[in-house]
Formats: structure tokens, C-alpha cells, sequence
């Protein structure tokens, strides 16, 4: 048991989308934090903060909870990459209606590179 446990928190995360090591394990917990920082930064209606709250929790966040590897909270492994969760929460903000200066925003505080590409959206 303890051998599995040690085995588990050497080994390199790889994203469930891009399936890409993830070099900087933050879990979608942490980066949901993130964003609520950020939209409280911004001003963004309530209403819309909760709607997209929501969609993320819905379509990025895993709610099986693995012990051990966010180099934030340490409470579970990351499931994707920061590029693609950002990238994620991205596309669900453009379907929302956020405005070009708010989109521009986030993809400037938020652009985390795959390679050298920026995002596509």
C-alpha cells in the first residue's frame, strides 16, 4: 500500500485532453480560483459569473478526487493541463457572450502556451 502511494506521487500527470505531461500540476480546482479572481477583478455581473461557474464545473472539472500532486493545494492530481483547462473556460466565456475586451482580458492573463501557439478560438 505505502509503495503505491510513493509510486503514485513520482509519476508525471499527463492531460486527459492533449495527453501532454503536465508540467505544472495545478489541479482545476486552483485554477477555478483563479478565474474567480479574475472575474471579480474584472466586474463581471453575478449572473454571468455563475453561469459560467456552472459550465466549467460541468465539462472540466473531474469531482474524482485523487490525493495528492497540485503544487497548490496538494489535495488531488490535476486531470488536464492549464493550457487546455484555460482554453476551455475560453470557449465556454465565447458561447456566454463575454465581451472582446473581457475575452482579450483573460486570454492575456491566462495564456498559458502550448508550444509557442496562442489560442484559436
Amino acid at each position: 500500500m505505502e509503495q503505491d502511494v510513493v509510486k503514485r506521487e513520482s509519476e508525471i500527470p499527463i492531460c486527459g485532453v492533449c495527453v501532454q505531461a503536465i508540467k505544472h500540476p495545478i489541479c482545476e480546482r486552483c485554477h477555478v480560483k483563479e478565474v474567480a479572481a479574475w472575474l471579480r477583478d474584472r466586474e463581471i455581473p453575478k449572473e454571468q459569473q455563475a453561469m459560467l461557474f456552472y459550465l466549467v464545473d460541468k465539462k472540466l472539472v473531474e469531482n474524482d478526487v485523487s490525493v495528492g500532486y497540485c503544487i497548490s493545494c496538494w489535495n488531488e492530481l490535476p486531470h488536464m493541463c492549464s493550457y487546455c483547462f484555460f482554453y476551455g473556460v475560453a470557449r465556454i466565456m465565447k458561447k456566454l457572450g463575454f465581451s472582446d475586451e473581457d475575452m482579450e482580458s483573460f486570454l492575456e492573463t491566462f495564456n498559458y502556451r502550448h508550444y509557442e501557439d496562442d489560442y484559436v478560438l
